[in-house]
């Protein structure tokens, strides 16, 4: 009872609407904090001859484990009541405007998965706005983006600029929002004697991008050679062999779209009739079943 009034009162002058006023009042599970108290007022009433002051305790962790359980089930189909569930596949946030950014996002909003590409550069973003893209000029590991761009419809992450580090530092970020193998990077071309002292620590950083895997500057030469991303739908009678079939080699596979799921990386599973494949690849047109 206490909860939605003191929630409709701290947010009273807020832009934040009645749907989702109600659905932050509604989850409130209590934690440590409940049940530290409960300790110290339980022995203190203890020792003062209120012996049922002990129940304070198993009083405390019964009410955090039913609050939890009680609004773990319940967040999803209130939100979903209240309009404020994420409906729609899980979209991609791309760090870095380029060229072949620019044409992967334009074939996943094609495809219906949202995308946010974004850039501390303005410039680099306008081939992106003139595409109808959705854009994010600023920096992503500002508080800045944190409170003007709503993640909550994008489940992964590229990070694609020309500093390896920064792309390191980017997924490192936001693995703890998106998860460690939903976030992807490309890397830098460097001499092999280089990359044990200038390479980021494994447990840093995101997955490849490309299970090949591809560099920012293999993907770069690629399209001055005239590649571009390209993409192929599979069917019944035009599968994966017939795909490899269609090129003298076979193109690096970037992205895999399989219904409302994008796959990426070292995740891309084994492609399968109407999956939809995005490769680097050369040509005029998609090659097609």
């Amino acid at each position: 009872m206490f909860r939605p009034v003191s929630i409709i009162g701290a947010l009273s002058f807020s832009k934040i609407n009645w749907r989702e006023r109600i659905l932050v009042g509604w989850i409130a599970p209590r934690g440590i904090v409940a049940v530290a108290i409960c300790g110290l007022f339980g022995t203190e009433l203890v020792e003062l001859g209120y012996a049922d002051g002990a129940l304070l305790i198993p009083l405390a962790f019964a009410m955090v484990f039913s609050t939890v359980v009680l609004h773990g089930f319940s967040i999803r189909p209130m939100a979903r009541y209240l309009d404020l569930a994420v409906n729609g596949p899980p979209g991609v946030l791309i760090v870095g405007a380029h060229r072949w950014t620019i044409d992967l996002a334009t074939r996943l909003d094609e495809l219906d998965i949202p995308v946010v590409i974004t850039d501390s550069r303005w410039h680099s973003l306008r081939a992106a706005r003139e595409a109808g893209l959705t854009t994010f000029y600023g920096e992503v590991l500002s508080e800045v983006f944190e409170h003007h761009l709503d993640t909550s419809a994008l489940g992964k992450l590229i990070a694609t600029t020309d500093n390896d580090a920064y792309n390191t530092l980017v997924c490192t970020d936001f693995a703890p929002e998106f998860g460690r193998r939903s976030v992807f990077q490309t890397g830098i071309h460097r001499a092999p004697e280089d990359r044990s002292r200038h390479s980021a620590s494994q447990t840093l950083g995101g997955l490849p991008f490309c299970s090949d895997p591809l560099t920012t500057d293999d993907i770069r030469n690629a399209y001055r050679n005239g590649a571009s991303i390209r993409q192929t739908r599979l069917t019944d009678s035009f599968g994966w062999d017939d795909f490899l079939g269609h090129h003298e080699q076979a193109p690096p596979v970037l992205a895999l779209v399989r219904g409302n799921q994008l796959f990426i990386g070292t995740d891309i599973p084994k492609a399968k009739a109407r999956d939809v494949i995005l490769y680097l690849g050369n040509g005029e047109t998609d090659s097609t079943a």
